[in-house]
């Protein structure tokens, strides 16, 4: 995988400053005239200045611009070793498969900033033991961010913030027992498969246009549990109608034990069409978890998610898991909880939506130029789009002939059951484009055309 534009300027810059052409309290351009000069974006250049502030190599002052730090010691400041290429396969120029985040966008002089001052003023509380829930201050922003965003109404009290989806679904296991779990299909294969290792039992449901088939769960009395993702389905991208929804919170007020997993990945991320109310929101029985993760809106290493659970799951997680530890560290939550307070991650999600925006339009314009061949799906929210081979293609042949070429797809089949009927969603290719330049998009579209891949 190509290191990404604004490591590779950062890395010259540094380079400058170590070799002593750039010496400390020297003035650098301005980042308009860098992003000039190297025909780079402005969010690039951005990135690459921030992430040397948050190193120490620079520093700004208001109104004047950037400055080389007075403390830096040129020869003593060493090029970073190269990082190792992880997830991309050898030989891969363009990876449309992995679900990486643009880091660009990630704030890294606020974040520093706000790490500083939380050593600062916490000292030492920041090494004594937390909530087995997590730190209140993250929890009570958490709750005020879901009320102002999602229409979720909660307490403090039933955040649950733990190290990623994985830890959050052991929870959830122990907390509803062995009962039978449902999933999309196609749908998230890795949540699946955490539940059959726990020793759960799985039923696989057909997803179509509208969502998750609520008509075949219904029929399917050894399913006690459904987890679902309704705001943007991954791979289909679909968006969960809102009538489906009503029958789902049917289904589960219809018989006691039952609930509902609502996966709201991807729904700060959304460009048209209407925004449906979450699930958790129109549940007045008290039977859905709703869950999130900061890995897509922050960044992958970000390993803090958390969940809401209804009041009789609070109850019960408080009567017999508070002999848990907090699996996330007390510094990395007290700054993510300032970062939110603050309105940076407000911002933050603001900036991403409009690189993430221009990065689909611009796939969608690529995509667009192979006809009737296509059918592009899953257009108005997320990070990734279907597309539907209508020229008598074969998914097969499509992804190893791209991965010939440099180009990473997933086909649609990797994220079904052996054997499932891929319905009305056959021969298709998932695209993830959070990861991709605009201008690396448009190289992979051009090489798609040249060597008439689609």
């Amino acid at each position: 995988m190509k290191e990404p534009l604004y490591k590779a300027l950062a890395a010259e810059l540094r380079r400058e400053i170590r070799s002593g052409r750039l010496r400390p309290g020297d003035k650098l351009p301005s980042k308009r005239a860098l992003a000039e000069e190297k025909k780079l974006s402005l969010m690039t250049v951005t990135g690459a200045l921030e992430l040397l502030e948050a190193e120490g190599c620079i520093r700004t002052e208001e109104r004047r611009g950037y400055f080389v730090a007075d403390a830096v010691k040129p020869m003593l400041l060493p090029d970073p070793p190269p990082e190792p290429e992880r997830g991309a396969e050898s030989g891969c120029l363009y990876d449309f498969k992995s679900s990486h985040t643009a880091v660009e966008g990630f704030p890294f002089y606020t974040w520093a900033k706000l790490m500083r001052e939380t050593l600062s003023e916490k000292d030492d509380r920041l090494l004594a033991a937390i909530d087995p829930k997590g730190v209140y201050e993250l929890r009570a922003e958490i709750a005020k961010q879901l009320g102002l965003m999602r229409g979720i109404v909660c307490e403090p009290r039933q955040v649950v913030v733990g190290a990623g989806t994985e830890y959050l679904i052991g929870l959830i296991y122990q907390l509803l027992g062995k009962s039978g779990y449902a999933f999309e299909s196609p749908g998230y294969t890795k949540a699946a498969k955490i539940y059959s290792r726990l020793g759960a039992s799985l039923s696989f449901i057909p997803t179509d246009s509208e969502g998750i088939r609520a008509d075949v769960i219904s029929d399917t009395p050894s399913i006690d549990a459904v987890q679902v993702t309704p705001s943007h389905s991954f791979p289909l991208g679909t968006v969960t109608s809102l009538e489906r929804r009503r029958e789902l919170i049917s289904w589960v007020s219809g018989r006691e034990g039952r609930f509902i997993i609502e996966d709201d990945f991807d729904s700060e991320f959304r460009y048209s069409g209407p925004s449906f109310p979450s699930l958790y929101s129109l549940d007045h029985s008290g039977r859905v978890i709703y869950m999130n993760t900061f890995t897509r809106t922050l960044a992958p290493s970000m390993r803090i998610g958390y969940m809401i659970l209804p009041p009789e799951l609070v109850s019960l997680f408080e009567r017999e898991f508070m002999i848990y530890s907090s699996t996330v560290p007390a510094l990395e939550q007290y700054v993510l909880a300032r970062f939110i307070a603050d309105g940076a991650f407000e911002r933050h999600l603001s900036r991403m939506r409009r690189i993430y925006r221009r990065r689909r339009d611009v796939l969608i314009e690529e995509l667009s130029s192979f006809g009737e061949e296509i059918e592009i799906l899953g257009v108005e929210a997320g990070v990734h789009l279907l597309v539907r081979l209508c020229g008598g293609q074969s998914e097969r042949e499509v992804v190893e002939l791209a991965r010939s070429k440099g180009i990473l797809l997933s086909g649609i089949s990797e994220y079904m059951p052996s054997g499932a009927d891929p319905g009305l969603f056959g021969d298709a290719i998932v695209v993830n484009f959070a990861g991709v330049c605009e201008e690396d998009i448009r190289r992979a579209g051009e090489l798609l055309r040249s060597e008439k891949i689609l």
